[in-house]
């Protein structure tokens, strides 16, 4: 009632005139809801994955939520799923990157951090997951100046700043 007293030429659809009266559901509702259906997620495919573009998104989201979860080894395997499928994505390497830096593979996460960098050059967020790999690993030279790279892209990122002022110096 509110938004249509505010705003009479709106159109509100009924279902969210009826969920307002009684308020949407609470966060931790919406999250617990979420969570339930997550093995559901997890086990649901596409109805073609082999070198399908369903197959390689699909394998991809499900990295992206295992790594969430904090299970580095699912995310592993479905982020390499995914680069089989279509091995020039950015994204999938950087992520990958960080799912191997999760199992202490330092060597391997830099390996495919870099081949993320080296696709999608303007991505402060893979040099910022490549600088805290690298500095993790004990390359700190080369940590700073991945940081470096990172924060000139992003300025306003506090994250890639605060590791260069911070982390490096741990």
């Amino acid at each position: 009632k509110a938004l249509q007293s505010a705003v009479p030429e709106a159109r509100v659809p009924a279902s969210l005139g009826a969920a307002a009266a009684t308020g949407l559901p609470a966060a931790s509702d919406v999250v617990a809801a979420f969570e339930a259906r997550m093995p559901d997620i997890m086990a649901a495919e596409p109805a073609a994955t082999d070198s399908s573009w369903q197959g390689q998104l699909g394998a991809w989201m499900k990295g992206v939520l295992a790594l969430q979860a904090g299970d580095p080894d699912a995310a592993i395997g479905l982020f390499e799923r995914s680069l089989r499928l279509e091995p020039r994505q950015a994204l999938a390497l950087s992520n990958l990157g960080v799912a191997l830096r999760g199992k202490d593979r330092m060597l391997d996460a830099i390996a495919a951090l870099e081949k993320s960098v080296a696709l999608e050059p303007r991505s402060a967020d893979a040099w910022t997951n490549l600088a805290q790999t690298q500095l993790r690993a004990g390359f700190t030279r080369e940590a700073i100046a991945s940081g470096r790279r990172a924060i000139a892209l992003a300025p306003e990122r506090l994250g890639a700043r605060s590791f260069v002022l911070f982390g490096a110096n741990n």
